[in-house]
């Protein structure tokens, strides 16, 4: 089973490991997507002049007082890494409370990643910033036409960028699936629960995979999408998800791993007498209700 966390903005610095290697990270078949990430990503970060830094926030999605974003990126292939569940930090991470893991929770667990597509629990990443939403150098995206990349949902602007979706295309669906069915194969336990929201379930969604949606539950019974503290909940169900000794069933279409999702949620005490419930939400879907206040 494999449990995706949404990642932060916000990331530890430092690190004691050594530089980044790419072929070390879960899904390898992802290798030529992220070294042309790096790659486009150092370029456009390692400007010098006063106009290529303000071409490089403005394409990041970032403010001036956010310059020091460029400099990590800039030093993304020397920088230090450190394991990726310990590299990024915010309500989620604050709820999961990684340090406090077993070694075969942390396997349960990965990433979402702008930079990285998906990266397993303990894959060594650099810092670094790069959101679902930003663009890069049209070069990430590769030349499909030499098999180099597929990725081409979306033309190059006119300061040559390109969206990060548009790099992915179909590369981390795929690779997500491949690594679903290969765990299938070997009578392994295939399922995916994506905690993933908004561009960054975007940039690879997988056919089959459990969402989860949280919505605030105020006393006249109408329900509101929760916001704010949407990662933090999405924190306490991966922890919990994790810890389980039962792992989910494994459905290729979702609807009995959402089904047990759903009663994991509502069985478990804490969450109970939190006042949560849980319900299927539709054929691969769940949805989280929390009392408002």
């Amino acid at each position: 089973m494999l449990v995706i966390l949404p990642p932060s903005e916000t990331k530890r610095t430092g690190g004691e490991g050594p530089p980044l290697a790419l072929d070390s990270l879960m899904l390898p078949s992802l290798t030529p997507v992220r070294r042309r990430l790096v790659e486009s990503l150092r370029t456009l970060c390692s400007a010098t002049s006063e106009a290529g830094r303000a071409d490089a926030l403005a394409a990041l999605g970032l403010r001036p007082t956010m310059a020091a974003a460029l400099d990590l990126n800039a030093a993304l292939t020397s920088s230090p890494t450190t394991p990726a569940l310990d590299r990024y930090t915010g309500v989620a991470f604050d709820a999961l409370d990684a340090a406090t893991l077993p070694p075969a929770a942390r396997r349960r667990l990965a990433v979402g990643s702008a930079l990285w597509g998906v990266v397993g629990a303990d894959d060594p990443v650099p810092a670094y910033r790069l959101s679902g939403g930003a663009r890069v150098p049209a070069e990430a995206a590769g030349d499909s036409s030499t098999g180099t990349g597929r990725a081409r949902a979306g033309a190059a602007d006119d300061a040559g960028t390109v969206t990060v979706r548009s790099v992915w295309g179909r590369e981390l669906t795929d690779a997500l699936t491949g690594w679903r069915d290969e765990r299938r194969a070997r009578g392994d336990n295939g399922a995916v629960v994506d905690l993933r929201s908004g561009a960054y379930h975007a940039l690879g969604p997988v056919p089959g995979a459990v969402t989860l949606r949280v919505e605030s539950r105020y006393p006249d019974g109408s329900r509101k999408v929760v916001s704010h503290f949407n990662k933090h909940y999405k924190g306490l169900v991966a922890r919990e998800l994790a810890l389980r000794e039962e792992e989910l069933p494994d459905d290729p279409e979702g609807t009995a791993t959402a089904e047990a999702l759903a009663d994991v949620l509502r069985g478990t005490p804490r969450f109970r007498d939190a006042g949560f419930d849980a319900e299927v939400s539709g054929p691969a879907s769940v949805t989280l209700t929390v009392p408002a206040g």
